[in-house]
This record gives C-alpha cells, structure tokens and sequence, in this order.
C-alpha cells in the first residue's frame, strides 16, 4: 500500500509530507533520518528531522533525571572512558600553549599546591592533615614534613633536605623530627 504522505512522480518519490508539522519537503536524507524498515529494507523517517529533534529537547527537559543517570552509566562504562580520554586528549594537542599556562597558572595558586601535596601523599600512601598553617614569611619557601603517616607540618625546604637520607623513610621522619622539636619547640 502506497504511503499518503509520499508524492510520486514517474515512479520515484520526489516530496514527503512530515506527519508532525505537515509541511512538505524533498524525499531525501537532508530533512528525513534513515530508518530499518521490518523487511529488512531501509525508508525514511515520517517526522522531519526538525519535528525529531524538538521532540527530543522536549523529551530531555521533561526526564531531566532519567538522561541524567543516562550519561552517569555511559560515561564511567569503558567505552565512554575511552572517548573521553580521546577527548581530552585532541583537546589538550589543539591547545597545548594554553593548557599548560593554565596550569602553571594553577599550580602557582595555594590551591593547587595544596592539590600537589595531597596527590604527593596519596602516592606514598600517607595522610594528609596538616597541624598548623604555615607561619613562615611569603620569601621562605616550604614543604610539608610528616611527621606520622597522617599529620603534616610546615619546614623551610633547606631543613627539610637537609634531613634526606636516601630512600630511609624512618631515618629521615625521625632526623627532621629531632631537628624541628630542638629548634622550634
């Protein structure tokens, strides 16, 4: 059976009608989506691809939390992680300059030294509270010792390396330990 709302002409469709608007437009793939016919062949859609896609915004405003745990599931499965990570990455080659100023720029701020310190602890598997706020003038510069696995405090990085012995965690926890308690306690 002959579908209605498709003008035929010498044997070819030339014009569709969409079934939401009404209005006419050419039997193409510019204003109609592709779409699996149930015998396997392929036809168009009966709404333009405008109807479509108003029908759509309308759907995503009105099930705001459905599309929301939607994309959650898609992009913490694999395949989403994947294409963000393609993402990022195409991203990050176009604006190589840019993001790495941005960086030094954030870096640079107290949040971000704050952000490396916690990364530097979480990598050595250690806590990061610190005890007390840095005392120091802005020109001494300082890193921030554990002096448990858990608590920080802040020391002049010269008395900090002056401490290091090597990859001897312990040795070095408690030579810094014996030094900050005779000089400042």
């Amino acid at each position: 059976m002959m579908n209605p709302y498709v003008k035929v002409k010498m044997g070819f469709k030339m014009d569709k009608e969409c079934t939401c608007c009404h209005n006419i437009y050419p039997y193409t793939r510019e204003f109609f989506y592709k779409k699996k016919k149930p015998n396997g062949d392929y036809g168009l859609t009966a709404d333009c691809k405008k109807c479509i896609y108003l029908k759509t915004r309308l759907w995503r405003k009105q099930h705001k939390d459905c599309v929301k745990s939607s994309n959650q599931r898609y992009w913490s499965s694999d395949k989403g992680k994947t294409i963000r990570r393609k993402w990022d990455q195409k991203v990050y080659k176009e604006n190589r300059t840019y993001m790495i100023e941005k960086n030094k720029r954030f870096y640079c701020t107290e949040s971000g030294k704050e952000l490396i310190r916690k990364r530097n602890s979480r990598r050595k598997n250690m806590g990061y509270l610190s005890l007390i706020n840095n005392p120091f003038p802005k020109d001494i510069k300082v890193e921030w010792h554990h002096i448990n696995d858990m608590f920080t405090i802040p020391i002049p990085i010269e008395t900090h390396k002056s401490c290091y012995y090597g990859s001897d965690v312990e040795l070095h926890r408690k030579k810094c330990n014996q030094l900050i308690f005779f000089k400042w306690l």
